[in-house]
């Protein structure tokens, strides 16, 4: 009994398996499309960790604490 219960304990403390995925930030795709990402989809799963990456100089994000009118 003490065995299989140092086994549980293995399988259950081990690390998750985890991904690290990187999306790219587009300026246009090949058909033209403007401001687009590398993958329109992703599929993630708890843990896994979401990179944003530009792909040329001049993206710009800003955030105001207020709602500009």
């Amino acid at each position: 009994m003490k065995l299989l219960s140092i086994i549980a304990r293995i399988f259950i403390c081990s690390p998750v398996l985890v991904d690290d995925i990187t999306i790219e930030m587009l300026n246009k795709d090949l058909s033209g499309d403007k401001i687009v990402f590398s993958e329109q989809i992703a599929r993630i799963e708890v843990g896994d960790t979401i990179t944003s990456a530009p792909t040329s100089k001049g993206h710009n994000v800003e955030m105001f604490a207020r709602q500009i009118s």
